[in-house]
C-alpha cells in the first residue's frame, strides 16, 4: 500500500536521510513490545466541589499558633472527603461563623467574644478592631468615625423626622465642641444603662435583629446584664438614643448660653410645617420632658399612635428598625401627641353638639 501511495504522489517519498534515521529506529523483523490498554475503572471517583464544604477554622488544626485547640476540630475535606462537613447543615459543633469576617471559628476559643445584644460571636483574629466584641464604653460605632459621617448618614436625619434645620444647628454644635460620634454613643448607653429598665426596651423592640449576615445566639433573658457589644449594635444603640441625647445637651447649652433658645412650637415634633426651613430654624421642635423611663415612654407612645391611628396614616412599619427607633426615641413628644389627640376629639365632639343644635332649630322652624 506504501509503494502504491508512493507512486502516486512522487513528492512524499522520504529523503535519504530520512530513511536512514527510520532504520536506526526499526529493523525489518524486529519485536516492537505495545502496552497493553489501561484497565477501565470499576466506579468513576465522585466530583466533589470543594466550596461546599466547612474548612476548619483557625484552632482545629493540632498545632495551631495560638495554643488552643477546639474539643471538636472540624475534619479537612482535604485529608477526609466523605467525613468532611457540608455548609449545608449549619455550623459544625462547637464553632459559628464571625459577625464581621464571617470565617469559622471555634465559640469555646479565648479569643472568641459575643455580643450581648445581637448574640454574633467574633473570632477576634482577621480584623483587629472589627472581628471582637468590646465593653460598651470602649467599642466604636459602624460607620461613624465622625462628623461626616453623620452629614453624609441619612438616618441621621431620620432620627429627627427629616427636620434638617434642627440636624444642621446639631452637626454645628458638634464641630464647634469637637464632639466625636464614639463620644456621644458613650454617652447614650451609659444613659440608658442607668435607667431602671436597662436596654431591656431595644432588646424587646428588636432593633438589634438581622444586625449581620451571619445567624445570632437565642437571647433567653432581655433583662440579662449587657456587657459586650459589637460595632453595628453600637450604632443602633447611638441612633436610638441620638434624639434624646441632643435634647439633654442642648437644654444644657441654653442654659449656659453657648446656643441661643428658640420658642417651642406649640404642635412639637407632629408639627407639619417643621420641614419648612424659616418655620424651623425659628421655632424648636425637639421638645424635653421630665425625665421618665423609656419603657413607659414607650408604651405611652405606643398608645397614642394606636388612638389616633398614626401608624397607617404616616405608613409606619413595626418591621423597620428605623422606624423602630423612631417609635420609641420619639418619647420626648409622647404628652404633646397625647394632648393634640385630646384637642380633636374635643373638636370633634363640639361639632356634634353644633351640629344637634342646628338641626333642632330646622325642624323648629318647619313645624
Amino acid at each position: 500500500m506504501v509503494d502504491v501511495l508512493l507512486r502516486s504522489e512522487p513528492s512524499r517519498i522520504r529523503t535519504e536521510r530520512e530513511r536512514m534515521q527510520a532504520d536506526e529506529v526499526y529493523k525489518p523483523g524486529q519485536l516492537i513490545r505495545i502496552p497493553s490498554p489501561r484497565e477501565a475503572s470499576a466506579s468513576p471517583e465522585p466530583n466533589f466541589n470543594h466550596n461546599e464544604y466547612v474548612r476548619p477554622c483557625p484552632h482545629c488544626a493540632s498545632e495551631n499558633q495560638y495554643g488552643w485547640r477546639c474539643p471538636q476540630p472540624v475534619i479537612d475535606f482535604a485529608t477526609d472527603p466523605e467525613r468532611a462537613w457540608h455548609v449545608d447543615d449549619g455550623s459544625p459543633p462547637g464553632h459559628a461563623y464571625c459577625g464581621n469576617c464571617e470565617n469559622l471559628l471555634a465559640l469555646k476559643a479565648p479569643n472568641t467574644t459575643k455580643c450581648d445584644f445581637c448574640q454574633v460571636s467574633f473570632c477576634g483574629i482577621s480584623v483587629h478592631e472589627r472581628c471582637t466584641a468590646l465593653p460598651l464604653n470602649s467599642q466604636q460605632p459602624q460607620g461613624m468615625s465622625d462628623i461626616a459621617d453623620f452629614v453624609q448618614s441619612s438616618e441621621i436625619y431620620d432620627c429627627f423626622d427629616n427636620n434638617t434645620a434642627e440636624v444642621e444647628i446639631m452637626l454645628d454644635f458638634l464641630a464647634t465642641r469637637q464632639i466625636s460620634p464614639k463620644e456621644i454613643y458613650r454617652d447614650v448607653a451609659m444613659y440608658i444603662q442607668a435607667q431602671p429598665s436597662g436596654f431591656r426596651p431595644l432588646i424587646e423592640l428588636e432593633i438589634f435583629v438581622e444586625s449581620h449576615h451571619v445567624a445570632g445566639g437565642t437571647d433567653e433573658d432581655p433583662s440579662a446584664p449587657r456587657a459586650l457589644i459589637c460595632r453595628h449594635c453600637a450604632t443602633e444603640v447611638l441612633l436610638w438614643g441620638l434624639k434624646d441625647w441632643w435634647v439633654r445637651e442642648r437644654d444644657a447649652a441654653c442654659q449656659n448660653g453657648q446656643l441661643p433658645r428658640r420658642p417651642d412650637c406649640q404642635a412639637g415634633s407632629g408639627c407639619g410645617q417643621q420641614r419648612d426651613l424659616a418655620h424651623a430654624k425659628e421655632f424648636n421642635h425637639i421638645i424635653s420632658q421630665p425625665p421618665a423611663d423609656h419603657d413607659t415612654a414607650a408604651r405611652t407612645n405606643h398608645g397614642v399612635e394606636q388612638a389616633t391611628g398614626s401608624s397607617n396614616s404616616s405608613g409606619n412599619n413595626d418591621n423597620d428598625p428605623d422606624d423602630r427607633r423612631r417609635h420609641v426615641g420619639g418619647s420626648t413628644a409622647a404628652d404633646y401627641a397625647l394632648s393634640e389627640w385630646t384637642d380633636a376629639v374635643n373638636a370633634a365632639t363640639a361639632a356634634v353638639s353644633a351640629a344637634s343644635v342646628l338641626l333642632s332649630d330646622i325642624a323648629a322652624g318647619q313645624d
